[in-house]
């Protein structure tokens, strides 16, 4: 149980307030390991969920999924997510129903923004519409793509994931 926790557990951080009173929950893709338990990674998403919008506020969330990899962490293909992501999909929407204001994924290589433009045309508009996906560079070390701040203000982010950096 310890490295599971150490493993998801630092994957997530719930930041301060963006505009407008948004909330943005950092989330750090390349520690994701495919090794552990969808609903382990679920059920601490749904914690974070929890404490980044009380039941009695009207706060909304901005999700930032930065992909960039780094020295030490897992950092798999973008197809190990499917399965992550179905069981996310399958939770999320009914426990968080009109919290969630945007998803922004990035970097994004030009075939996976191609799979993905497919996978979203699938989706009702409304859906599709909160999700944001930015080209960048995915070498380790690299600083946030500059599309990202079109989504999320600089200062939402902590610095290590402004430029990322060795462990």
């Amino acid at each position: 149980a310890a490295p599971l926790a150490g493993t998801v557990g630092e994957g997530f951080a719930s930041l301060g307030p963006k505009t407008a009173g948004d909330r943005v929950l950092l989330v750090e893709g390349a520690r994701y390991d495919s090794a552990f338990d969808h609903a382990a990674y679920v059920a601490l998403l749904c914690s974070h969920m929890d404490a980044a919008c009380a039941a009695a506020d009207a706060n909304r969330v901005v999700v930032v999924v930065d992909c960039r990899p780094c020295r030490g962490w897992p950092s798999p293909a973008g197809w190990s997510f499917l399965p992550l992501l179905r069981a996310i999909l399958g939770t999320a929407p009914d426990c968080y129903p009109e919290r969630l204001r945007t998803v922004v994924v990035f970097p994004v290589p030009y075939w996976a923004a191609m799979i993905m433009n497919t996978v979203t045309a699938l989706l009702d508009p409304v859906t599709r519409d909160k999700i944001a996906l930015v080209a960048g560079d995915t070498d380790v070390d690299t600083p946030c793509p500059a599309g990202v701040w079109d989504h999320v203000a600089a200062d939402a982010l902590p610095p290590r994931a402004r430029c990322r950096r060795p462990p």
